[in-house]
């Protein structure tokens, strides 16, 4: 069992929804968490913070041999040389590393020059394991870090897993879950609701997934929530605000009637065996 979280959004319960269904599961069996929404990795909160840095390899100017041939300006497609009041600045932030710049250069003016990406970390919990990535500060390419995660420790189908992809229902995001068998959208009620419960329906059809819709802070589904819901042939779950939810504690530890309910959740991915 492979089950992929999505959300469009933060703060929606969807870091404490991944944890109980992986304490739900780790009872019976080893389960594998991935924390691959690296730029917010919450499901480090409830595992001690290890890991080995990750360092990717970004290009940089040298103002004293830049002679502003421009050549470089033309072939870097990521906007990271921008050349005014006859300097060139260079926006590290945006550099993916390609390194196109530095063959045109006539002047050898562009080096290299290696940079922490982030870390990546693997720690163990009992019959819980953890792989996470943790995006460097003021680094924003959260997409090579993510990758990296995913080569480092790849994901097997064998051992019930849970993802917990990036933010968004972007390209990023869907990438990270490509290995899914079943797909969760995190979500709670807001003004976009019925858009982005659309959207989702469009990404399981386009994946071939089955897939399903967690509602959070809420004790009922909303009738016209459910008819749009039933309408794309989806299943959805409420699940409460529990305000005697502690830190580390799982949604069923707090309210036990919710246990059948994550059961449930799970068995759109393959089940608790």
């Amino acid at each position: 069992m492979v089950f992929g979280a999505l959300a469009s959004q933060g703060r929606v319960g969807r870091t404490t929804l991944l944890w109980s269904l992986a304490c739900l599961l780790a009872e019976k069996q080893e389960t594998v968490l991935y924390e691959i929404d690296v730029a917010f990795p919450k499901l480090l909160s409830f595992f001690p913070e290890e890991g080995e840095p990750v360092k990717r390899r970004l290009t940089e100017i040298d103002p004293s041999k830049c002679t502003l041939v421009g050549k470089c300006l033309e072939v870097c497609n990521f906007g990271v040389i921008k050349r005014e009041d006859g300097r060139v600045f260079h926006r590290r932030r945006l550099c993916r590393g390609c390194g196109a710049c530095r063959e045109v250069c006539p002047q050898r003016a562009i080096v290299w020059e290696e940079t922490e990406s982030g870390k990546i970390i693997k720690v163990r919990n009992g019959n819980l394991i953890l792989y996470a990535g943790k995006l460097a500060p003021e680094e924003g390419w959260e997409g090579y870090l993510a990758r990296k995660l995913k080569e480092v420790y790849p994901i097997l189908p064998e051992k019930p897993t849970l993802i917990k992809a990036p933010l968004g229902l972007s390209t990023l995001s869907l990438r990270t879950v490509k290995e899914a068998e079943g797909l969760l959208l995190v979500t709670c009620l807001h003004p976009g609701l019925e858009d982005e419960i659309k959207i989702f329906g469009e990404i399981l059809q386009g994946f071939g997934l089955p897939g399903g819709i967690v509602l959070s802070f809420v004790e009922e589904v909303p009738e016209e929530v459910s008819e749009l819901v039933r309408s794309l042939g989806l299943q959805i779950w409420p699940i409460p605000l529990l305000r005697t939810l502690s830190p580390g504690q799982s949604l069923f530890e707090a309210e036990g009637s919710l246990r059948s309910r994550l059961e449930e959740i799970l068995a759109l991915g393959g089940g608790v065996a």
